[in-house]
């Protein structure tokens, strides 16, 4: 239910045994200095229905609760009694009833967003928070399902599937880049430079070399794509002679879909023209 009302400060859950259903949610949204709360939605488990409310809890506290829907109106007289509504904090509670406040879900993410190819799998770990900072408990909160693969280079996906007192699905994109490269020599020519690499012919397609006048490749920046991933080496010409250069390099593979994932550049390598 927190996953459906994400701005809420607070959610209950609570029931009695004089006729208000069991299971019964309710979302509150903190306003102003906090000392108004407004009941902005509503749930119940008995037909599942949402009821949508638009009214503000104003006035000294405590104070009942107003009127949700013509089936469950807790602020008609038969329910009326023990029930009021009090604030502290950012917890509501419900005054002569049982009560569990559900924290809403503040953290769904993964411990990191891509990896580097090294032929064996990697599933990132999932990672959810509520508003506290206390963490979920897979299995009992949420569960988790991975897509088939996670070893090769592409883009995978993790679903994230809550229950218990959530609800929701939560979709987090993962990706396998390439294994980087490095240069392993950078000799200077006549108004150009060769570069030569370490071949990277597993889950690639080729490499592209990135040099320019500028450190930081604010300046004369241009890069060459080699569409073999079993060349080792290129010669860069038509260059400005007698200038320094800076050069780096990294691997790409395009997926199925048209989609190009590429390594971490390498380290930094300069060299000087003729």
């Amino acid at each position: 239910e927190a996953a459906r009302y994400p701005d809420a400060d607070a959610i209950m859950l609570c029931w009695n045994s004089t006729g208000i259903p069991a299971a019964t949610y309710l979302a509150f949204k903190k306003d102003g200095d906090g000392a108004d709360s407004t009941v902005y939605s509503a749930t119940t488990v008995s037909d599942g229905s949402i009821a949508s409310v638009d009214v503000s809890i104003t006035g000294t506290l405590p104070i009942s609760i107003p009127k949700i829907n013509s089936e469950y109106a807790f602020g008609e007289t038969k329910y009326k009694r023990g029930f009021g509504l009090c604030y502290a904090g950012n917890l509501a509670k419900v005054r002569g009833a049982n009560m569990m406040t559900i924290p809403r879900i503040n953290t769904v993410r993964l411990q990191k967003k891509s990896a580097s190819y090294t032929g064996s799998a990697q599933k990132p770990e999932v990672i959810v928070r509520d508003r506290n900072g206390s963490s979920l408990v897979e299995g009992s909160d949420y569960t988790v399902v991975y897509d088939k693969g996670f070893k090769d280079v592409g883009a995978y996906n993790v679903q994230v599937s809550f229950r218990g007192n959530y609800s929701g699905l939560v979709s987090l994109p993962f990706e396998i880049r390439p294994k980087k490269t490095r240069i392993t020599e950078l000799d200077r020519d006549y108004n150009g430079f060769s570069v030569r690499w370490e071949k990277r012919t597993r889950q690639t397609d080729g490499y592209q070399i990135q040099y320019g006048t500028g450190k930081y490749y604010e300046k004369n920046s241009k890069i060459a794509t080699v569409k073999s991933n079993k060349t080792g080496e290129k010669t860069i010409s038509e260059l400005k002679d007698k200038t320094l250069y800076f050069v780096r390099i990294r691997t790409f593979k395009t997926l199925p879909d048209g989609k190009t994932l590429y390594s971490p550049w390498s380290s930094l390598k300069k060299v000087k023209t003729y």
